[in-house]
């Protein structure tokens, strides 16, 4: 996806199939191809659908 987003290993017990816990890091090096924008650093919930 990009590379500003990384998984949180600290809180991966926490995910779940379709979803895992990420924070989005380095704002200042905008990617626009990424198709995310509108944020700073923070932390989040990168989630997809599921597959069952």
């Amino acid at each position: 996806m990009t590379k500003n987003v990384k998984v949180d290993r600290n809180r991966l017990t926490d995910s779940h199939e379709a979803w895992v816990y990420v924070d989005y890091r380095n704002p200042k090096a905008v990617d626009w191809n990424s198709g995310i924008t509108g944020f700073g650093q923070c932390q989040a919930v990168l989630t997809w659908e599921n597959s069952d």
